[in-house]
């Protein structure tokens, strides 16, 4: 019998295959952490004889959404065929491929191409690694499989930064480890998650609605806020990494932080996260929109301070504001779903997830573009952009309430 068997904890009951578990974190730990690390590196290190404009920088990272938006919804459907650790392999083979672009060249064409390529291979394994981790979770384990997999996705947030910031001065042979480091894990993987296969047959998918009918959902109140609310959240999230990444342009008196704004960020997610699991159940929904809009705006703000002290005290603010808004996006999702169409809404959700993150990353970068060495400069329009987003993530999280539907508020805790 093979040594990948599935131990069992009861008769009859399917426990954890803990090689099918060990190749996904590893995967999410090492293709995260190399990702982030490039995008942390490519702005700021001196690539064959010059550095990556900021407003070109900012269009690549948009690039690199946008495919991995694509992918996302079109890996489930192309590659249905193909086991979940499989198509983590050729994840990690894109990006490789995308890493040894760059080693080549980082002219414009170059950059697109390493955004395309790596946009497309992290967006194919987004619902791979989360079906891969699921079915190997065994019955009853997959909240605790998903906490450890959000925690090593946050390590990877908190440790890329400080690797960047060694490489950065031998840039091109930190691309040429990285991208020998992809390989290596693919091989990982491969040999742990590759070819797990479902232990119980399926049941048979309803049938999908068109296009038009899912966009049609959009006439729902509660849908189009919904959709609205994630949008606004993900434009913030958007451009405060766009601008800590083009940081050397935004404060240059405080470029020397640049990595340890970068990772302080998820660290102070994770920690706040972390604290506050005991305490989600109990803030009703007026409770946890006011604090998430009311610290968001104020933090973004603070963050694009002239102080070390503001700038630290904005990003833990904004990553309060995202401790709560995030994880409620999902909830909310659900609640707003009509019956028989939650994938639909879902799908709704991950586009204005990417559109938002492009809208801010492009925002980002025309404003580093043209306000560097300028008065009143990115950090003063940061600071206003952060204001306007205060404003309409408080409308939207009213709008929520409002339109929430009525079978949803029963057991509400009041806020």
């Amino acid at each position: 019998m093979s040594t990948a068997r599935l131990t069992r904890t009861q008769p009859g009951r399917v426990g954890a295959d803990r090689r099918a578990l060990f190749g996904g974190f590893a995967f999410t730990a090492y293709s995260n952490t190399l990702l982030q690390l490039v995008l942390a590196m490519v702005p700021v290190a001196v690539l064959h004889g010059g550095r990556v404009p900021p407003a070109v920088f900012s269009y690549v990272l948009s690039l690199h959404v946008a495919a991995g938006l694509l992918a996302s919804m079109a890996a489930p459907l192309l590659l249905a065929r193909i086991q979940p650790g499989q198509v983590l392999v050729l994840s990690s083979l894109l990006r490789a491929a995308a890493y040894g672009t760059l080693i080549l060249s980082t002219d414009k064409p170059a950059l697109y191409a390493f955004a395309l390529v790596s946009g497309t291979g992290l967006g194919m394994s987004r619902p791979a690694v989360r079906l891969l981790l699921n079915q190997a979770a065994g019955e009853g384990g997959a909240a605790r499989v998903f906490q450890i997999f959000f925690l090593i996705l946050n390590g990877a947030f908190v440790l890329a930064p400080i690797l960047a910031e060694a490489g950065r001065s031998h840039a091109l042979a930190t691309l040429a480890v990285v991208t020998v480091a992809e390989i290596a894990g693919s091989l990982l993987v491969h040999t742990t998650a590759g070819t797990r296969a479902a232990t119980a047959a399926e049941p048979a998918a309803p049938a999908r609605p068109t296009w038009r009918a899912r966009w049609g959902l959009l006439l729902r109140p509660h849908v189009l806020t919904t959709v609205g609310y994630t949008l606004v959240c993900y434009f913030a999230m958007g451009f405060v990494v766009a601008m800590f990444l083009l940081y050397d342009s935004v404060t240059p008196r405080l470029a020397e932080y640049r990595p340890m704004f970068l990772s302080f960020e998820p660290l102070a997610l994770v920690c706040i996260q972390l604290a506050l699991v005991p305490l989600f159940s109990r803030f009703g929904r007026r409770l946890l929109y006011l604090l998430a809009g009311l610290t968001l705006g104020p933090g973004m703000a603070l963050a694009f301070g002239t102080s070390l002290w503001l700038v630290l005290v904005g990003l833990v603010l904004f990553a309060f504001a995202e401790s709560l808004a995030m994880p409620r996006i999902q909830v909310e999702a659900g609640e707003a779903a009509p019956p028989g169409q939650q994938a639909a809404v879902f799908t709704l959700v991950a586009v204005a997830t990417a559109v938002g993150e492009i809208l801010g990353n492009l925002a980002a970068g025309l404003i580093v573009q043209h306000l560097a060495g300028r008065a009143p400069g990115p950090g003063a329009a940061g600071m206003a952009v952060g204001a306007v987003t205060t404003v309409l993530l408080l409308a939207a999280g009213m709008a929520l309430i409002r339109f929430r539907p009525n079978h949803a508020r029963e057991g509400e805790p009041r806020g």
